[in-house]
């Protein structure tokens, strides 16, 4: 196998983070006596909403599309129908 920039990440990535990780261990979690800690999922239901609403719109999409071509064959059955 080539030896890569990005191989070499990829194999030095877990223990830089086990070195770093330990790191956090020996501070207090001084932001608690400074700032309100607050949770929230907002963004998660964002992310779901507009989901939602992408869904909706292709649903639609696809319901105009299936209106349109039931349309498209009903005429030609009219067009059909008339010319004999």
């Amino acid at each position: 196998m080539a030896i890569s920039r990005a191989q070499i990440l990829k194999e030095l990535e877990p223990g830089l983070n086990a070195i770093f990780g330990t790191e956090y261990n020996r501070y207090e979690n001084e932001h608690a006596v400074l700032f309100d800690e607050e949770t929230s999922n907002r963004a998660l239901k964002k992310k779901y909403s507009s989901q939602a609403l992408v869904m909706r719109m292709k649903n639609s999409k696809a319901q105009q599309l299936n209106t349109l071509s039931q349309a498209k064959v009903m005429y030609q059955d009219i067009h059909i129908t008339q010319l004999h």
